[in-house]
């Protein structure tokens, strides 16, 4: 590790970077909170995950998260997404429709 010399030549350590997080553990990690109704815990874990893997499965859990912690906005984005990822998907389809229909 490389030490960073400060300008009144103190040694400060190096700034540890933050490991990338694998999004399919973020993604089953999601599902156990979910399971356990603890919704901001897999929106906290999964919103740092959703720009390096942009799938179905981790855009469905956020959606249905926010849902329930009653973000519709946040949900129609992202289970929006989830159609465009699969458009043969009527469950998300329903449930968006029945979202439109609440405003």
């Amino acid at each position: 590790k490389k030490e960073v010399k400060t300008h009144k030549g103190g040694v400060t350590p190096p700034v540890p970077r933050e490991e990338p997080i694998d999004s399919d553990k973020a993604i089953a990690q999601g599902i156990k909170f979910m399971v356990q109704r603890d919704y901001q815990s897999a929106v906290a874990l999964l919103e740092k995950v959703k720009d390096q893997d942009d799938n179905v499965s981790l855009h469905k859990i956020l959606g249905l998260s926010y849902y329930y912690l009653n973000d519709f906005d946040r949900c129609q984005r992202h289970l929006q997404r989830v159609v465009e990822l699969d458009p043969h998907d009527s469950t998300i389809k329903n449930i968006l429709r029945s979202l439109n229909s609440l405003r």
